[in-house]
């Protein structure tokens, strides 16, 4: 597999002073041979911040694991590298996953290693409560949100969500800059755009970035130009909402890539097939001093 989507946006915001490319990628399950890819291509662009939507291990692929994680050390010494965790990242912390106690330790040794590492920036594993943190990049601002596993297990449930940005412990955002979260999953995001019922607390970002939807299984030649439906979302839903691409409104946008792998699997002949039909996606993001607006340009 050497073949892959580059999708590039052009943002452009008065809160943002200089010029700054930035990558999105999402969802790698493990899969060594696709983040090689990704890593190749990052470094022929000249590449120097890395933002990580989640999934970057898969609980079913515990042997691949160090060598994610010894590929994700070495960029790091050229890279910033900022990660969310998606639901498999951290699958095994819950209770409900004690019969696999090998895996247990395998997730937990690999994170508690993975972030201790310089230049790359990721939270604890939430327990019952969401986790907020901020790093500075210059004159942007980047925060991870990190939500229990059991608000996936639940259905990613709207009102759960609201629930769980009561509870959490706010961080204060500098408005003046311009602010990029980066989660998981897009569907709490998404809806709160589309039914205008803001989550207030969130407005004050920018730009979401997710992943989590693996493109809806929708090849790239039958999608629109911007954000779409999906026909299989995760838990094996049809018809996804937020699968893919931009929504936004006069201030706000919510971007969801692709994914790195559609199809989670360590059969290998699976993966190969699926890998023909789905080509994993990377996301150039081109930042710039301007009006606020932001556009798909290839």
């Amino acid at each position: 597999m050497n073949k892959i989507i580059i999708n590039q946006y052009e943002i452009t915001n008065p809160s943002i002073k200089e010029e700054k490319q930035i990558a999105f990628i999402s969802d790698i399950h493990s899969d060594l041979i696709k983040l090689e890819t990704i890593i190749k291509t990052l470094k022929e662009l000249k590449i120097t911040t890395l933002l990580i939507a989640g999934d970057v291990i898969d609980d079913t692929h515990s042997k691949e694991n160090n060598s994610i994680k010894e590929l994700l050390e070495e960029l790091a010494k050229t890279v910033k590298i900022f990660i969310a965790l998606g639901n498999h990242d951290m699958i095994s912390y819950d209770k409900n996953s004690k019969e696999k106690s090998h895996e247990i330790k395998s997730n937990q040794k690999f994170w508690e290693s993975l972030s201790q590492k310089e230049n790359i920036f990721a939270t604890k594993v939430p327990e019952d409560n969401p986790i907020i943190k901020k790093w500075h990049l210059d004159d942007i601002d980047i925060s991870i949100l990190n939500v229990p596993i059991s608000y996936y297990w639940n259905g990613e449930k709207y009102e759960e969500f609201k629930k769980l940005l009561d509870e959490i412990e706010k961080i204060e955002i500098d408005t003046k800059k311009y602010n990029i979260l980066l989660c998981h999953s897009p569907k709490s995001f998404g809806k709160s755009l589309i039914i205008k019922d803001y989550l207030e607390y969130l407005r004050n970002f920018n730009l979401i970035l997710s992943g989590h939807m693996h493109g809806g299984l929708v090849p790239k030649f039958l999608r629109k130009k911007t954000y779409g439906g999906g026909f299989v979302g995760p838990y094996k839903t049809l018809f996804p909402k937020y699968s893919y691409g931009i929504i936004k409104d006069e201030t706000q946008a919510i971007l969801t890539t692709g994914g790195i792998t559609k199809i989670a699997t360590n059969k290998k002949l699976i993966r190969r097939l699926s890998s023909l039909i789905f080509t994993p996606e990377l996301e150039i993001i081109n930042l710039r001093p301007g009006d606020n607006k932001i556009e798909k340009t290839k």
